[in-house]
């Protein structure tokens, strides 16, 4: 055996659990590994140190306790916290989404030029349009995948 195969049997040794074919191997290899039987040698004294501790009793209804948290947690109960928290994100959400939408159709209309008192400010307010105008962006560069792809649609659709 090697010892990286040894090392995963030592603890399981320690603790009497390997059947009698790899016990043999297990004890052939001991005999010619230092390294391994020191290892062997420092598990069994943290397994002596660990039965000779002191052992204390769970407080009385310790394990029912435990159980009717794990039993709760299973129950997949909504707490009355969390709700809140929900619907609270669920508002924040649907206001930013109404908020974009009223300020998008108000910046969307043409601005009245006769409401403007002189030209600057007819200027400025096309100046405005001209800015929030999605006209200016090409849906895809024609260099780009998506400019290849739609130059490809337009040339099928015309035959």
């Amino acid at each position: 055996m090697k010892c990286s195969k040894v090392k995963r049997f030592i603890s399981p040794y320690a603790d009497g659990e390997l059947t009698g074919k790899q016990r043999e191997l297990f004890e052939f290899h001991l005999n010619t590994c230092r390294s391994c039987r020191l290892e062997l040698q420092e598990i069994q004294k943290l397994h002596r140190i660990c039965i000779s501790s002191e052992k204390y009793a769970a407080p009385d209804g310790f394990d029912t306790m435990v159980m009717a948290g794990i039993t709760e947690k299973e129950s997949g109960r909504f707490a009355i916290p969390s709700l809140f928290l929900r619907i609270g994100e669920i508002s924040i959400v649907l206001a930013t989404i109404g908020i974009g939408v009223i300020s998008g159709s108000i910046l969307s209309k043409p601005f009245s030029h006769e409401s403007a008192t002189s030209r600057n400010a007819c200027q400025a307010v096309q100046k405005l349009q001209s800015d929030f105008s999605l006209n200016i962006f090409e849906p895809a560069p024609p260099d780009s995948l998506g400019g290849a792809f739609l130059t490809m649609m337009e040339a099928e659709n015309e035959r």
